[in-house]
């Protein structure tokens, strides 16, 4: 019996100890986003441990989280709430009658936490082969329920684009993709990256402008066919000086057309030379165009069976022989 007491008043000792520790923590609520140390517990010059990351407050839940606060190390338990509601960002947009539109991608959106967004579009009021003036409404609703919407201008009619208009746009991307110390095969692959991104595939009107086929596949409809993904390529290269020859699928081929790009990563006394074909290719025979050899191109087209890339080779320049985009399927 005397044993059993001396247990259950360990038992009870623990508890406390137990309880204690846990009770030691101050609770806080706060809403998720940029939460600094003083929006915890309130008191200027606290800080968070080094090295500590302070994304964890755009997830919604329960965090522990050890403050210095005055020179001493307090305990928190922050619970992160999402009350806000996302910020949906959406310009006019412009196409042309009988184009298509990648509607989600005509629109930025935002949220101080980091959860799905769910983004809804409502373009019934939209007739892409009718020229006029319509409205879009977008609605964007994150994981905790907060939704908010806006409305853009659709105008559809007959849109004229310049060399200028797109090269301004295309600057502005290769601030952000490009930088002084890539070698010309970092900025081809990062172009490639870019632009399977940016474009959904849909098959469009004929065009042989390379200027409109990129800047509406780029930055208005947010669709094109392979014509889009050859032009808005060539764009780039245009603007970052990278050689580049036009390449159009010859007769005996697969059926239809088909566009790509053969660029130089080399110099002009040294040149490299590689297929790059950033239109995306479904199915079976899948697999990544950026940077083929020409071995590599007749083996795929050996693979598939369908003449996709057969070529005219009078007055191309041949690729180089080194291997440097691994494809199983495409190995020798």
């Amino acid at each position: 019996m005397k044993n059993r007491l001396i247990i259950y008043t360990l038992f009870l000792i623990i508890c406390v100890f137990i309880f204690a520790g846990c009770s030691s923590a101050t609770t806080v609520t706060v809403e998720a986003g940029d939460v600094s140390a003083e929006d915890i517990c309130g008191i200027a010059d606290s800080s968070f441990g080094d090295g500590f990351d302070t994304s964890l407050f755009k997830t919604v839940g329960q965090h522990n989280v050890t403050l210095t606060v005055e020179g001493k190390s307090q305990k928190y338990r922050v619970t992160v709430i999402d009350t806000t509601a996302p910020v949906i960002e959406v310009g006019e947009i412009r196409i042309n009658v009988g184009d298509g539109i990648a509607w989600k991608k005509q629109a930025t959106v935002t949220d101080n936490s980091n959860g799905k967004i769910d983004i809804k579009v409502d373009s019934t009021a939209v007739n892409t082969s009718v020229a006029g003036t319509y409205s879009v409404t977008y609605t964007a609703t994150d994981e905790s329920g907060n939704s908010s919407s806006a409305t853009a201008t659709v105008i559809v009619g007959t849109m004229e684009v310049t060399e200028d208009m797109l090269y301004a746009e295309i600057d502005k991307v290769i601030a952000q993709i490009i930088t002084d110390s890539m070698t010309t095969e970092d900025k081809v692959r990062a172009v490639y990256a870019y632009v399977q991104k940016s474009i959904n595939y849909s098959a469009t009107a004929e065009t042989d402008d390379f200027v409109y086929a990129a800047y509406m596949s780029l930055f208005s409809s947010g669709t094109g066919d392979c014509y889009s993904y050859f032009a808005a390529s060539k764009a780039f290269f245009e603007r970052l000086g990278i050689e580049n020859v036009n390449m159009k699928r010859a007769d005996g081929g697969a059926p239809g057309n088909h566009y790509w790009n053969l660029v130089n990563i080399g110099t002009k006394d040294a040149p490299k030379w590689y297929h790059y074909d950033a239109n995306p290719i479904n199915g079976q025979y899948a697999a990544t165009g950026c940077l083929l050899t020409d071995a590599q191109v007749a083996a795929y087209d050996a693979w598939c069976g369908q003449g996709y890339r057969k070529y005219d080779k009078s007055g191309i320049p041949a690729s180089a022989t080194e291997t440097i985009t691994d494809i199983p399927e495409l190995r020798g």
